[in-house]
C-alpha cells in the first residue's frame, strides 16, 4: 500500500475509533441529564474554553456600534443596537463541546483600532465567577466610543435521545452615554440535533427581549429552526405605548429586514455578507495570568491537537481536581462569592466589572503576539 493509502487507512481507523468512543460515552447518558456537571472526555471537546468562544463571538463585530452616539434619532439608535445583536447571533458551527471554564478562569483579548495609538482598542475581560451554576461574567468596552457592554452567561446543557439542549440565562447591559439597553439574555437557547446518528447541526431557538428605558423602545425577538440549514429570525420593535413600529424578519448569518406593519416595502437591517470581523489579539505567553484560559488549558489543547486523548484526559482531570481544591479553599475561607475583576450588582442582577484592570497593560510591550481565533 502507498504512503498516501496507509495514511488514509490510519485516518479512517482513527475516525472510527473516535466515533466509537463518543457513542460509548453518549450511551451512558440519561435523557435530561445535566452535562455541565459531567466530566466530559477530551475526545468530545474542542481545544479551547467557553470563555474564548464568548470573547470571539462578542468582540469581532463590536465596531458595528461605533458612532451610534452621533445618531440623533433614538429609534435609529435602537435599530443599530438590534443590528449589533444579530451580528452576535450568527450561525453556530462548533461540532464538539468547549471546556467548561473553571472557577476563577480569566480571559483577556482586544481588537486594535489605530496602530498609532496602541491604547485605542476594544477590549474584552472575562472571569468565571461561579462554578454551580456556571456563570461567565464579561465586559466589552471601547473608551473612545463611550461603549460598555456588561453581561453574564449561564449555561445549562442537557442530553436528549439524539439531541443536546442548551439553555442560557444571564442578562446584558449596553451603556451608551446616558442611555442603557437591557437584554433579557446575552445569547438565545440552542439545540444540537443528531448528536448520535445523522448529520449534526445546530440552531438558535427561543425568545429575547431588548429595551431602552430612557426612550421607551422595546424589541421582542425570536429565533427558531426552519429546517436543518435555516435559522429563522422574527420579531418586532414597539414604542412606549406598546405600538408596533417595525416588524423584523430574516435568517441568522444572512439577510435581516425591518418593515412597518402597514407597509410591504422592506429595509435591510443587516446584510451579513457585508460585515467584516475585527482582528483579535491576545497577551503574549510571558504575560499570561496563571488562570488565563490559554494557560489553564494549554497542555490539554496540545494533546488534543496531536490526537493524544489519553494525555488530554489526564491533564483535564488535573485541572478539574485543582478546581475542586480551589473551591474547597474558598469555602473554608468564606470567599466563595468573591472574584478578582467582577462583583455582583444587586440593581442589575448580574456580575459587573470592578473597573480595576485594562488590557492596555499588555500593550506596553511591542512584541505582543497576535492570534486569531474562530468560533
Amino acid at each position: 500500500m502507498s504512503l498516501v493509502g496507509t495514511a488514509n487507512a490510519e485516518w479512517r481507523t482513527r475516525k472510527i475509533n473516535m466515533m466509537q468512543l463518543i457513542r460509548s460515552f453518549i450511551s451512558q447518558l440519561r435523557p435530561g441529564q445535566e452535562l455541565t456537571k459531567v466530566s466530559l472526555p477530551s475526545v468530545v471537546c474542542l481545544p479551547f474554553s467557553m470563555l474564548e468562544v464568548i470573547a470571539h463571538r462578542e468582540i469581532v463585530m463590536f465596531h458595528e456600534l461605533f458612532g451610534i452616539s452621533d445618531i440623533e434619532d433614538p429609534l435609529q439608535r435602537f435599530l443599530n443596537v438590534v443590528r449589533f445583536y444579530f451580528t452576535v447571533i450568527r450561525n453556530e458551527t462548533l461540532v464538539k463541546k468547549t471546556y467548561n471554564p473553571v472557577i476563577g478562569e480569566l480571559h483577556f483579548c482586544w481588537v486594535p483600532l489605530d496602530d498609532d495609538v496602541p491604547e485605542n482598542v476594544t477590549e474584552f475581560i472575562s472571569e468565571q465567577v461561579s462554578h454551580h451554576p456556571p456563570v461567565s461574567a464579561f465586559v466589552l468596552r471601547n473608551v473612545k466610543h463611550n461603549l460598555i457592554f456588561s453581561g453574564n452567561i449561564i449555561f445549562k446543557v442537557s442530553f436528549g435521545s439524539n439531541c443536546v439542549n442548551i439553555t442560557t440565562n444571564g442578562a446584558g447591559y449596553l451603556d451608551i452615554g446616558s442611555e442603557t439597553y437591557e437584554l433579557s439574555k446575552c445569547l438565545p437557547d440552542m439545540i444540537i440535533r443528531n448528536v448520535v446518528w445523522g448529520k449534526k447541526y445546530i440552531m438558535w431557538i427561543g425568545k429575547i427581549s431588548l429595551r431602552c428605558p430612557e426612550t421607551g423602545y422595546y424589541a421582542e425577538l425570536e429565533m427558531a429552526e426552519k429546517n436543518s440549514k435555516t435559522n429563522s429570525i422574527k420579531g418586532c420593535i414597539k414604542n412606549e405605548d406598546d405600538e408596533i413600529i417595525y416588524n423584523i424578519k430574516g435568517k441568522a448569518s444572512d439577510l435581516i429586514y425591518y418593515f412597518a406593519p402597514d407597509d410591504d416595502e422592506k429595509s435591510v437591517l443587516l446584510d451579513f455578507s457585508e460585515t467584516e470581523e475585527g482582528e483579535v489579539q491576545y497577551p503574549k505567553e510571558s504575560q499570561w495570568h496563571e488562570l488565563n484560559s490559554l494557560n489553564v488549558w494549554r497542555e490539554v489543547n496540545e494533546a488534543i491537537i496531536r490526537n493524544d486523548m489519553r494525555t488530554a484526559d489526564n491533564e483535564k482531570q488535573k485541572i478539574e481536581q485543582n478546581q475542586r481544591e480551589r473551591i474547597k479553599e474558598r469555602k473554608e475561607n468564606d470567599i466563595d462569592d468573591q472574584s478578582e475583576y467582577f462583583e455582583f450588582n444587586e440593581d442589575r442582577g448580574i456580575w459587573t466589572f470592578k473597573n480595576n484592570f485594562s488590557t492596555n497593560v499588555f500593550l506596553n510591550d511591542n512584541s505582543t503576539e497576535e492570534n486569531n481565533s474562530d468560533d
